[in-house]
């Protein structure tokens, strides 16, 4: 009996948009695909601009995240066939 084969990339693309749907805001989406430095950033930025949001400064900081997360509905394809790349050429 063989391996499991790894998902596909359309998969993995359908698993992305839902993270992104569902925690976005915590860069959940990019922890999935490996992007782990990008997703600590966004998680970042997010806590940063709650907490400062009441001086003003966290709105700008947000608004500069919610750029960023539709920017991410553009580069999850990409992401996701070069995590399945990598893993298939690793395996």
């Amino acid at each position: 009996m063989s391996a499991p084969a790894a998902a596909t990339p359309r998969a993995r693309v359908a698993v992305a948009y839902a993270l992104w749907c569902l925690a976005g805001w915590f860069g959940i989406h990019n922890f999935y695909l490996g992007r782990r430095k990008v997703a600590a950033a966004q998680l970042a930025m997010f806590v940063a601009g709650l907490l400062t949001a009441f001086i003003g400064v966290g709105v700008a900081i947000l608004a500069v995240l919610s750029v960023w997360l539709v920017m991410d509905l553009f580069l999850i394809p990409g992401a996701a066939r070069g995590m399945h790349a990598a893993m298939t050429d690793s395996g």
